[in-house]
């Protein structure tokens, strides 16, 4: 969750990557301000960075989540909705940073405008539903915010196949985090 990419030395492959690399450069410019979660994943995002045992909690409800991705190219008039078509090709929005390509996903809307100054076309949709149209994309939850979170292919694999949390079972317990038969239970 801290290694943030810098705004200089990024290489962006979508239409948005001048609006995105300002928001980026103002972000970095600014002062730094306190994280304010706007939902409920934001605040389990924020306490799983502080406190792994909550980690488990935060990939459950991450896989019911609606999330956000940038969608440049796809119509649709400000401020309404619509449904993809079955196989509809759409354009996310990507970003390379150390030699990997990220799909730049945010959990509320707020998240998108606060880097985002421009009005810009996004598809919400359970993140479940997103890692499975996308199985071997890497995302990035809320870049540049003060609370964020990269999501590399392989670590999206184990939420999906439910290995992540026997991962993180074992993990935990290595680090001496003892677990009484509820916690166990909760982990998976």
């Amino acid at each position: 969750m801290r290694n943030s990419p810098k705004a200089t030395g990024l290489s962006f492959t979508c239409g948005v990557a001048r609006r995105f690399i300002r928001a980026a450069i103002t972000f970095i410019n600014r002062r730094r301000t306190v994280f304010e979660p706007e939902n409920s994943l934001e605040a389990l995002m924020q306490a799983a960075g502080k406190d792994p045992v909550v980690a488990p909690t935060f990939y459950r409800a991450l896989l019911d989540t609606e999330l956000y991705i940038l969608t440049p190219e796809v119509p649709v008039k400000p401020g309404q909705r619509r449904s993809l078509k079955f196989q509809e090709k759409i354009n996310i929005a990507s970003v390379e940073f150390q030699g990997m390509t990220w799909l730049p996903a945010f959990t509320s809307k707020k998240r998108i405008s606060d880097y985002v100054k421009e009005p810009e076309t996004c598809l919400g949709a359970p993140a479940r539903n997103l890692f499975e149209m996308l199985p071997k994309a890497n995302f990035w939850l809320n870049p540049l915010s003060e609370c964020q979170k990269p999501l590399p292919a392989t670590e999206i694999a184990l939420l999906m196949n439910g290995k992540i949390f026997e991962t993180l079972r074992r993990s935990q317990s290595a680090h001496g985090v003892s677990f009484d038969k509820a916690q166990s239970d909760k982990l998976g």
